[in-house]
């Protein structure tokens, strides 16, 4: 769904400022996936993300969605707005986004641009919150404002759901969120991936990579220094603290206990999975519990 060859975005090029943010970046996200990108402060993450709806534009290399780059001279009329609304982008603190006076109005606010009907602008609000964990009857008239740090978090990424994404680009979706309000929020972002929503997630936190993501990509100093699934990649604790990123606390549990004579495979990667694996190693008439 979402390809890059080559691609290099210089700010202010030919100015004494001139500074390469990401270098001949070569990477494929095919759809339906769950992706991470990870790397540490400056290494180019959200720079490279901003190129997926269009929002930047290559120095040179190109971006192509859907087999099309939507800034070729010969690309489709409208191609622009139309790569927007497939490709829905959720900034770092989005709910400083919100505006209207009312939850419903927010969310409405992007369907209503696509001139779209009131009957099917309503349509989508309903649909969007209650996606989100919103129930519409509730939410709909309170103010934005009034509601909690993950409540309005949630209301804005509706706004972006309202428009029917076909992928997300999430850029710190769970910066300043308490511990409810970020599981919550990972929880949504599973269920709409399992709904088919191509994920990009932009992430500091290792323990949400681990959990969620099925292909990491790791940047370093605006390049692509690895990739590969989360097992693979945190399994290597010191190839990753070399490229200034610190393991999730599973992995380097997992190191610990296989210096003293274990052996945890290297996809214990979540507090339930390492639990589980630890219990069947020790009880072996353990049993899992059916879950839900």
């Amino acid at each position: 769904m979402i390809e890059t060859r080559a691609l290099t975005h210089t700010y202010q090029p030919g100015s004494p400022f001139e500074s390469v943010a990401v270098y001949d970046i070569t990477l494929t996200i095919s759809d339906g996936e769950f992706v991470a990108f990870v790397g540490a402060t400056g290494s180019g993450k959200t720079t490279l993300i901003q190129h997926f709806n269009g929002l930047l534009k290559p120095t040179s290399g190109w971006v192509k969605i859907d087999g099309i780059n939507p800034h070729e001279k010969d690309a489709p009329k409208g191609r622009m707005r139309s790569l927007r609304q497939s490709v829905g982008m959720v900034f770092q603190y989005p709910e400083h986004q919100l505006f209207e006076e009312t939850v419903a109005k927010d969310v409405a606010f992007g369907p209503r641009n696509l001139g779209l009907s009131e009957l099917e602008c309503g349509a989508r609000v309903r649909e969007a919150m209650e996606k989100v964990g919103l129930p519409f009857e509730t939410f709909s008239e309170r103010s934005p404002f009034e509601l909690s740090g993950g409540q309005m978090r949630r209301a804005a990424v509706a706004g972006v759901l309202a428009m029917r994404p076909r992928a997300l680009i999430l850029d710190e979706p769970t910066a300043g969120l308490d511990p409810g309000g970020r599981n919550d929020f990972l929880n949504l972002c599973a269920e709409l991936n399992r709904d088919g929503v191509t994920i990009a997630l932009v992430s500091h936190t290792m323990e949400d990579v681990a959990r969620l993501a099925r292909r990491v990509f790791v940047l370093k100093k605006g390049a692509l220094a690895r990739t590969g699934a989360p097992a693979e990649l945190f399994a290597d604790t010191d190839g990753l603290r070399a490229l200034g990123l610190e393991p999730p606390d599973m992995s380097r549990l997992r190191s610990i206990l296989n210096a003293r004579g274990m052996d945890i495979p290297a996809d214990a990667l979540t507090p339930e999975a390492m639990a589980e694996t630890l219990a069947r190693m020790l009880n072996p008439a353990y049993k899992p519990e059916a879950r839900p």
